[in-house]
């Protein structure tokens, strides 16, 4: 006896494939940006789909489908991505995503922009705070350390065995010295710098005050040179 497959087996395979998330997720950023247009009836479809598109993704969420065969993967999007911190629904949808595990603001993923020297094994995974400042995505950057990336994971690997690293031949040591080695962009290096200034800030006032679930101050170098960055 042949079973025919119904309607929801079928949304409920969809739901499984990391192919559907990665395109449910791009339609989320696609219909936020659609809300913004100059004609009022792509407007108004942008507002009427977005809801829908972020109610699937919390249904793969709820699933833990990763958004492709990448590790990290759902962060990998976010980190990919530009401009959906403008967008409150997006914020929200990506902290759900970070409280569910799905995205891991200290796991490592994988770079296209790191090689390593010849005749080493190549390796190109990073930390997700590495990662922004590779792809020059200063908001990205900053919604990952308010969701708790810990800047003192970086550098998650030796750099100077990587290519295109500006150095005088000491090993980078904190966040502060890999984005000055490692930004495409000299003149992001500051807007990175203070970003990280202000979070480690804020965390070691936090920990003064002692509310309860806040993240520890953080110690060592890293304080000592946020202090002298303000």
């Amino acid at each position: 006896m042949t079973t025919t497959a119904t309607p929801a087996d079928d949304q409920a395979e969809k739901l499984l494939d990391p192919a559907h998330h990665n395109e449910t997720l791009r339609n989320v950023l696609a219909y936020a940006n659609q809300r913004n247009n100059a004609l009022k009836g792509v407007a108004s479809w942008g507002h009427k789909m977005l809801p829908i598109e972020i109610a699937e993704c919390r249904k793969m969420m709820a699933l833990r489908t990763p958004c492709s065969g990448w590790k990290n993967s759902v962060a990998m999007f976010f980190l990919e991505n530009v401009n959906w911190h403008l967008h409150p629904e997006v914020v929200q949808l990506f902290r759900e995503y970070v409280e569910s595990g799905l995205i891991e603001v200290n796991g490592l993923l994988q770079c296209g922009e790191v090689s390593v020297n010849a005749g080493l094994e190549p390796n190109n995974f990073v930390h997700p705070l590495e990662f922004a400042i590779l792809r020059t995505n200063v908001e990205s950057f900053r919604l990952f350390l308010e969701a708790g990336s810990d800047p003192t994971l970086v550098p998650s690997r030796d750099w100077l065995l990587t290519i295109n690293t500006r150095n005088d031949g000491t090993p980078l040591m904190d966040i502060y010295e890999v984005i000055a080695a490692k930004s495409p962009r000299m003149d992001l290096v500051p807007i990175f710098s203070a970003i990280v200034t202000e979070s480690v800030m804020q965390r070691r006032i936090d920990a003064e005050v002692g509310d309860p679930g806040l993240a520890p101050a953080v110690p060592g170098e890293i304080n000592r040179r946020a202090a002298r960055v303000m």
